[in-house]
């Protein structure tokens, strides 16, 4: 994650509901209660600490090796499966589609960053 990334991936993260959050990191008992879903009697991780550590560094190498640590213990702790699943991720789209760019927030087509020929017709 980037310096910046907090107001995004992290916010999302780090509240234990949002669109993607298929390990539920963050969700609390008070918010699984609010959401009628079932709270494992083991817990669930959260790295909010690790949010609140490095949100308070001021940019530069200490704020970036603090973010990129937060992903490394994310991606081979928390969500071990995240590459696993987007690597395996096909996407079908029709010859005219010149440009393709997947948006890692919304884990659908970017729309500010597709492009095509414009070579189709239309008609019988």
């Amino acid at each position: 994650m980037s310096p910046s990334a907090r107001s995004s991936s992290a916010a999302a993260v780090a509240t234990g509901v949002s669109c993607c959050n298929y390990s539920l990191v963050g969700l609390t008992k008070a918010l699984a209660a609010k959401y009628k879903v079932a709270y494992p009697a083991g817990g669930i991780p959260s790295i909010d600490s690790e949010i609140n550590s490095c949100e308070v560094l001021l940019n530069g190498p200490g704020r970036d090796q603090c973010w990129a640590k937060m992903d490394q213990n994310m991606m081979t702790n928390v969500m071990a499966w995240v590459p696993y699943i987007w690597g395996r991720n096909i996407v079908i789209t029709a010859p005219d589609v010149t440009r393709y760019v997947l948006d890692i927030a919304t884990s659908s087509m970017s729309l500010t960053q597709i492009a095509v020929s414009n070579h189709a017709t239309v008609g019988p």
